[in-house]
């Protein structure tokens, strides 16, 4: 893929448009944790109908499938900032992100 050379977008914009992008990434595969938890603790119960189970581990399956797709990409994205700033940088994209009151 040929890159695009931004005019207006700078590189400190862009870092924080990376870092916004690893928040929302945790964000979304904090869900898919907790999601595929409670899937985990349903299943172990016995006191539920076939059906019931059956959708649950359909349901299961899909969430680990797009944890894992998640996963990828939140790993690529923590190698886009450099060390030295992703502490400021996560810590300004998650103070962009607060609603303004």
């Amino acid at each position: 893929m040929e890159k695009t050379v931004f005019q207006a977008l700078t590189a400190a914009e862009q870092e924080a448009t990376i870092a916004f992008n690893i928040v929302a990434r945790e964000q979304e595969l904090f869900a898919y944790e907790l999601n595929i938890d409670n899937y985990e603790t349903a299943l172990a119960t016995s006191d539920i109908s076939p059906n019931w189970r059956k959708q649950l581990t359909e349901m299961l399956a899909g969430e680990t499938r797009e944890r894992e797709k998640s996963l990828t990409i939140y790993r690529i994205l923590l190698t886009k900032i450099p060390a030295a700033n992703i502490v400021a940088a996560l810590a300004a994209a998650k103070l962009a992100m607060q609603p303004k009151v």
